[in-house]
């Protein structure tokens, strides 16, 4: 990507996470650089579900302890809503900003992600299958649509401002990037904030990466051993799916 002539500077000033760690879930961008520096593996044993499966990046808690939010609120959030929350809240702490500071500029949120709320909107077809229209409400706008992760941020976390969602494939986050620091070198917001977040530890995304093609290839390796998890080797092994949030601003 080349920067064009009138396009200003662009600073990224906080980062928050809520990814897989050792033992704990790690939010803190040093013990993060120090894992990757050193190569530690932070990948768990998995037998969740009936999956060939054996190993997976897990964050270990979503984090609803530290969201300060009652808990009929937290019963309506996906756990991509609240890793989402945890890193969004911390990229902006980070930063030295509120809410308020961002609300008093141009600013706008972008949330990506290769999947949303996988898990509730399965779960609400089982209940409109029983139950009908009565047995969902409104709860499908609230946790399964792309928009309920915006919304849960902008709501919780009281952030007015536009908000943008992306979904696609492995580049979305990046490109979700690209497309907040455009809008910022040209002059179109003063900040913005970027959010990956993904929960992919369900059985309809594991049946895909799990299943072997005509080839012999799978997305996801089955070997229990985190050591034989190399996607990126000669010979390739296969990914381990995992689940997280990361956030800029």
């Amino acid at each position: 990507m080349t920067a064009r002539p009138d396009w200003g500077r662009v600073a990224v000033r906080g980062v928050g996470m809520s990814l897989p760690g050792i033992g704990d879930t790690c939010r803190d961008l040093w013990e993060f650089t120090e894992m990757i520096m050193k190569g530690v593996c932070a990948i768990s044993e998995f037998d969740e579900f009936d999956t060939p499966l054996r190993v997976a990046g897990q964050v270990p808690d979503s984090g609803a302890g530290s969201l300060g939010l009652p808990d009929r609120a937290l019963r309506r959030l996906p756990k991509a809503s609240r890793l989402a929350h945890v890193a969004v809240a911390d990229a902006i702490g980070h930063a030295g900003l509120t809410a308020a500071d961002l609300n008093d500029t141009d600013a706008v949120l972008v949330v990506a992600s290769i999947q949303f709320g996988l898990r509730e909107t399965a779960d609400l077809l089982r209940r409109f299958h029983e139950a009908g229209p009565r047995g969902i409400g409104l709860d499908y706008w609230i946790a399964g649509t792309p928009g309920s992760i915006a919304g849960c941020l902008a709501t919780n976390l009281g952030l007015d401002m536009p908000t943008l969602t992306l979904t696609g494939g492995c580049s979305t986050s990046l490109r979700a990037f690209e497309l907040a620091a455009g809008m910022i070198a040209r002059g179109e917001v003063e900040h913005a904030v970027v959010v990956g977040t993904d929960c992919v530890l369900e059985p309809l995304f594991l049946s895909s990466t799990t299943y072997e093609g005509g080839s012999g290839f799978r997305a996801s390796t089955l070997s229990g051993d985190p050591e034989d998890v190399r996607p990126h080797d000669d010979d390739q092994t296969g990914n381990a799916p995992g689940e997280g949030a990361v956030a800029w601003c």
